[in-house]
């Protein structure tokens, strides 16, 4: 049996060794490991800039880390992998005292900018966050790039800050935020005397759902938006997107565009937003979603897709559906969170060989 695990192991290697397009190092906690490296701080201490850790499932959590490295990439199993043995890569708490992080298929807690100028490149695809993501605190001296795209913030029956984003002054958070869910309130702000800004940063296809029922605010009061488009959404159960159009001159709200968004119940969550273009309310009839009626917490068992009579079918900017599995990056949203790469779902072998013998191993994979 020992010959059997040094196959898979070298069939795995193969496998990586093909998507690679930088140093890759592979991270596993398990014991016995069959990674290079079985804790963070020895992974990290090996890699260079703009190098890769592959975070093997595990049991355990490989808990809070500090990334030290400039533009490292992580990337785990997904947060709720379809496979034949479903291990996640899971930290607690992610702090980065670096300018440019890219997080992948990961499951953690929050993530912490303590870096000096502010992480000016941050990208998660495909992870599960239960807590806050806290960009630009340390002197709000530079711009944060943002990409969130298919993640889930799933942390729910809590007003929480499922993105938190502080900045000083004409310093704030630009990008986009594409194809995800947050359970949960959405506050992109900054505490007195600063505001929050927002320049270039576009959110669409999102799906937005406040699970207590109260009086949600989908955004701070105090936050300046320029140039930034808000789109394709769907809003749950929240009573106001509470937006705050201005330049640093002087109010402007013709450089922001609300268009295109769903909202379910009648709350009116546009009433105080200008510039609004073809939203409107209504059930989005998703496949199973029972949260409409009765609060509920966040499920991998809710399905999102909607159903043939729905009337966010093709409702969408440029004729795309609303909602996570619309927009150009609809196509590439999971519940489960696996990444876009080569992977082995599930391995067959006898379970008993005779020493000497010749035997068969078959091996499902996916090639994304």
């Amino acid at each position: 049996m020992k010959n059997t695990k040094h196959i898979i192991i070298l069939i795995a290697a193969i496998i990586i060794s093909c998507v690679a397009n930088a140093t890759v190092r592979t991270l596993n906690n398990n014991n016995p490991t069959p990674g290079q490296y079985n804790a963070w701080i020895f992974v990290q201490a090996a890699s260079s800039p703009g190098d890769t850790v592959y975070v093997s499932g595990s049991l355990l959590s490989y808990g809070d880390i500090t990334v030290t490295v400039f533009n490292l990439t992580i990337i785990g199993t997904g947060h709720n992998p379809q496979k034949q043995n479903p291990l996640i890569s899971q930290f607690d708490d992610i702090h980065s005292i670096v300018g440019q992080l890219t997080l992948i298929g990961i499951k953690c807690h929050e993530v912490h900018d303590d870096s000096v100028l502010g992480l000016t490149i941050f990208k998660a695809e495909n992870c599960y966050f239960s807590g806050t993501i806290y960009l630009g605190l340390s002197s709000g001296l530079s711009n944060t790039t943002c990409q969130f795209r298919n993640n889930i913030f799933g942390r729910s029956y809590q007003k929480i800050y499922s993105l938190h984003v502080n900045a000083a002054n004409t310093f704030g958070l630009q990008g986009e935020i594409d194809n995800n869910i947050f359970y949960g309130n959405i506050e992109i702000n900054n505490p007195d005397p600063y505001y929050g800004y927002m320049d270039g940063c576009n959110m669409s296809n999102n799906i937005f759902i406040s699970p207590d029922y109260g009086i949600a605010k989908l955004c701070n009061s105090e936050v300046k938006y320029d140039n930034s488009i808000f789109s394709n959404n769907i809003l749950i159960n929240y009573t106001d997107l509470n937006f705050y159009y201005q330049t640093l001159t002087s109010p402007n709200n013709s450089t922001v565009a609300c268009m295109n968004n769903e909202s379910y119940p009648g709350y009116a969550p546009f009433t105080h937003v200008q510039n609004t273009i073809g939203n409107f309310y209504g059930d989005p009839l998703f496949v199973n979603f029972p949260c409409l009626s009765t609060p509920c917490s966040f499920s991998y068992t809710l399905d999102f897709h909607l159903q043939p009579t729905s009337p966010l079918i093709g409702a969408g900017t440029g004729g795309t559906d609303i909602g996570v599995y619309g927009g150009p990056y609809g196509s590439s949203f999971t519940m489960t969170g696996e990444p876009r790469i080569p992977q082995m779902k599930q391995v067959n072998m006898p379970a008993t060989v005779v020493s000497g013998s010749t035997f068969s191993v078959n091996i499902i994979s996916t090639n994304k």
